[in-house]
């Protein structure tokens, strides 16, 4: 899944974990089926069903999910100080997701939609909180054992979860009797390891290790704001009005949330 780049700079930068440490890959496979596998399948199934902007827009609620969950499942009151902290901010974001959603989709309900588009969101939901629980148990992770590096950690996750991606790639390769471009998508699949996965996954962990996951939570709505522009990029045209107005909602909150919990 992951290059021998990232690899090498991984034992590089921090101290390798033996293969007699169980605990420790069944830890890094668990967090990474849930993290990558689970996550990136539900969501790539809810965008071909849905279409990007509206895939980016309940993933847009993650900066809800993770801090409150963050908060619930940490029984101090500190905690639960936070968590009150975020309502006006959550609230902001979740008004910035209603925007969003009107401006794709009108006043247009579930049950006008169609079938396969409830079923689209129901497998972004599946992505939604397939990453919350991951960005709760990753952040206890890596508290758990403070000697591991950012980068070997995500290098870990990439290497426990090899074996099943082989086995999914040679199902495919089967199935499909060798009539696919194979090469060409190896190379987007290496150039996408080594960017987007690996790279992003290192960057998530060290914010992880600095930041308490409420934070880290709120912040990761900038991949909201991102997806949304990639989307409208792609297909070469402006967002409507409520879009952009539901995009700032969502800046509005975070910036609100990062303030109140840096207090």
């Amino acid at each position: 899944m992951f290059a021998s780049l990232p690899l090498a700079y991984a034992i590089a930068s921090g101290p390798v974990v033996g293969l007699k440490e169980w605990p420790v890959w069944r830890r890094a496979f668990t967090l990474s089926v849930m993290g990558n596998l689970g996550y990136f399948g539900c969501l790539i199934a809810g965008i071909q069903l849905t279409g990007a902007p509206i895939a980016a827009l309940i993933i847009g609620a993650l900066p809800v999910t993770l801090p409150i969950a963050a908060s619930l499942t940490e029984p101090n009151a500190k905690a639960q100080i936070s968590l009150r902290r975020l309502i006006l901010p959550s609230l902001l974001m979740l008004s910035g997701l209603v925007a969003v959603h009107i401006g794709e989709h009108g006043t247009k309900s579930m049950s006008l939609v169609g079938l396969s588009y409830r079923i689209g969101i129901g497998f972004i939901v599946a992505a939604l909180l397939s990453w919350t629980w991951y960005g709760v148990a990753n952040a206890r992770a890596l508290a758990a054992r403070p000697d591991i590096s950012a980068a070997t950690w995500s290098s870990l996750q990439g290497i426990a979860l090899l074996p099943v991606v082989m086995l999914i790639l040679a199902y495919a390769i089967w199935s499909s009797g060798g009539h696919e471009p194979w090469g060409r998508f190896a190379g987007v699949s290496l150039m996408l390891g080594i960017v987007p996965s690996w790279l992003a996954m290192w960057c998530w962990n060290r914010a992880s290790q600095l930041l308490p996951p409420t934070l880290a939570g709120q912040l990761i709505v900038f991949e909201t704001v991102s997806a949304l522009i990639y989307a409208y990029a792609w297909q070469m045209s402006w967002p409507p009005l409520l879009v952009v107005v539901g995009a700032m909602l969502l800046l509005s909150g975070v910036l609100l949330g990062t303030y109140r919990l840096s207090r």
